[in-house]
């Protein structure tokens, strides 16, 4: 709940693009690495296949 309420508050804070920010880029490193561990474990079987 203090998390909402932070996000409610915050366009009035001015470290708030700082804090969208670190979130967007965490969220971005997390899809970035779930994809290269699909990626990677797609290959890793299809070559092993042979």
């Amino acid at each position: 709940m203090l998390f909402i309420y932070y996000i409610k508050i915050s366009p009035f804070n001015p470290l708030t693009p700082l804090f969208f920010d670190l979130i967007l880029i965490k969220v971005i490193f997390m899809i970035k690495s779930k994809l290269y561990q699909a990626i990677s474990w797609r290959s890793f079987s299809f070559f092993a296949s042979f």
